[in-house]
């Protein structure tokens, strides 16, 4: 925390109770932090991840949408804005069975996966992370776009992320 925001002190309880267990109180600082600073970004990407992991995903796309709004340069909102549409998507039911796993064929689904995408990419433009073009070739190889999942895993694996060759042998059965 920037020892020059007021708000640090807030945050840092918001993190406490975080990690003590207490999601819901957590949201209810960075709620009271945003009520005063309306554009505090990390008040925002914070309550964003405690309603990720309470399992409010539309709730968590709006906190990421307000923290990247506050700070457009935060790859991690991006990125989780994108895991959050991920799950949406995977959520959303309109996948296939076929030899390489889940495809998705249509419905709100083909959309958030796009959504995913897009949101990997802007966060890789900022901050180029093994293990956020590991998510984006998943979400690429969901919408069948195989050529650019296999570069991204390999790139990733040139980058040392460590799920990335598993990813390449199970969607693809190619060796790293």
């Amino acid at each position: 925390m920037a020892d020059d925001d007021p708000e640090g002190p807030n945050i840092d309880r918001g993190v406490a109770l975080e990690e003590a267990g207490d999601a819901d109180g957590a949201a209810a600082i960075y709620r009271e932090v945003i009520a005063r600073v309306p554009g505090h970004a990390i008040a925002h990407y914070n309550l964003g991840v405690v309603q990720f992991k309470l399992g409010r995903l539309a709730q968590a796309i709006a906190a990421f949408d307000a923290a990247i709004a506050a700070d457009p340069g935060d790859a991690s909102a991006y990125y989780n804005r994108g895991v959050c549409h991920g799950q949406v998507a995977a959520a959303a039911g309109n996948l296939r069975i076929d030899g390489a796993g889940l495809t998705a064929v249509g419905g709100a689904g083909l959309a958030r996966y796009a959504r995913a995408i897009d949101d990997y990419t802007r966060a890789l433009a900022i901050d180029e992370r093994p293990h956020v073009l590991v998510n984006r070739a998943v979400a690429r190889h969901k919408l069948g776009q195989d050529a650019d999942a296999i570069a991204d895993l390999r790139r990733a694996i040139a980058l040392g992320d460590p799920r990335a060759p598993r990813a390449l042998k199970d969607f693809f059965g190619l060796d790293a």
